[in-house]
């Protein structure tokens, strides 16, 4: 977003705001655009409708008829690049995890399905973490999707995923976005991982199509889950799965960031968790388990 600042309260004209990289990239946007010109008083607010490139270097241009004072004169505006101009950053490169970087602290089997991980390690925009609910990697009966942030998120940040989403549409998040299809968490015996890696088919997920690189965390509801013996021997010696005797279960200790190994405990430590198996899971209130 640019922001304009006038000194006096503006309205739009007829004139044009051009964006662009000196090349391929030129955005020419009327500033009666209301989708990507926003004016209150003193204030234009210019949200391209296309994201920029990054690491890119862009100049902005107005015309002389684009403003005007609420008397109708109009503003000057400027046709030289260096007037205003700005370098967009470098484009993020995704963050390679592994086991212990998130856990989960939350999940309900039982309506409204949803569970919900905590990242112990600071991540860049773009970074894919693939989560699945089967009890074994060969399973074809459950659910397979993608999560991707869409900004740098930092240590402590909690994502609730909702994936129990009517149609097969991709699971709902609080945070980030998701790819895929969803699927209901089955009450008792229960286990949702989370993984880095691929899955050959988002849209129709079947056996065969996981192929996980590095396990990070995973959460089982039910002692007698049919975990897979890939993902204790994966996960254990980094803390990353915790196991509880219920339908419902959900972290109530601080989540406090300031000492990590003293957070890992604190979830590993099944004493600190709120287990039911109650035929209601816990409250989701705006998306998240944790609000």
């Amino acid at each position: 977003r640019i922001v304009l600042t006038f000194d006096e309260a503006v309205k739009a004209g007829t004139g044009t705001i051009t964006l662009s990289n000196g090349g391929t990239d030129v955005r020419v946007i009327s500033a009666a655009d209301t989708t990507q010109v926003t004016i209150s008083g003193s204030t234009v607010d210019i949200n391209p409708s296309a994201d920029l490139a990054p690491g890119t270097a862009y100049h902005l241009l107005v015309s002389g008829s684009a403003f005007t004072d609420l008397a109708g004169n109009p503003y000057v505006g400027w046709s030289d690049p260096a007037q205003l101009n700005f370098s967009t950053a470098s484009a993020a490169v995704p963050t390679v995890l592994v086991a212990g970087d998130l856990l989960f602290i939350g999940a309900n089997a039982s309506a409204p399905d949803a569970f919900a991980f905590m990242l112990l390690r600071d991540i860049n925009a773009g970074t894919s973490i693939l989560f699945s609910d089967r009890d074994a990697l060969n399973a074809t009966n459950e659910s397979a999707f993608q999560w991707v942030a869409d900004v740098a998120y930092p240590v402590g940040t909690i994502v609730t995923i909702l994936p129990d989403q009517s149609s097969g549409n991709a699971p709902v998040a609080n945070r980030g976005n998701t790819l895929g299809k969803g699927g209901g968490l089955g009450k008792s015996d229960e286990t949702v991982f989370a993984f880095q890696g691929s899955i050959a088919n988002l849209s129709n997920t079947s056996a065969g199509d996981l192929s996980p690189v590095r396990y990070l965390a995973a959460i089982n509801l039910g002692v007698a889950s049919p975990l897979d013996a890939t993902l204790h021997t994966a996960l254990d010696a980094a803390g990353a799965f915790v196991s509880l005797a219920g339908d419902n279960a959900l972290f109530t200790g601080s989540l406090a960031t300031t000492d990590l190994l003293a957070l890992r405990a604190r979830i590993a430590n099944t004493a600190n968790w709120s287990v039911n198996d109650s035929a209601t899971g816990f409250a989701i209130t705006n998306n998240t388990l944790f609000p």
